[in-house]
């Protein structure tokens, strides 16, 4: 019950950025998104499970 009262006070208080916030925090990880360096499961193919590697031809 006490983390769902929590939950509450902070979803009550929850203030969604600007666009200028937004586009700011987007500048700044800009570089770092794109490289996919910290995503590794997302841009390596040996992280493809046997269905997807079959289908994209990879051992």
């Amino acid at each position: 019950m006490a983390r769902t009262f929590f939950n509450g006070l902070l979803a009550s208080a929850f203030d969604p950025m600007n666009e200028a916030e937004r586009v700011a925090l987007l500048e700044k990880t800009r570089q770092a998104a794109e490289s996919g360096r910290f995503e590794p499961f997302k841009t390596a193919p040996n992280y493809d499970g046997p269905f997807s590697r079959r289908m994209h031809g990879i051992r």
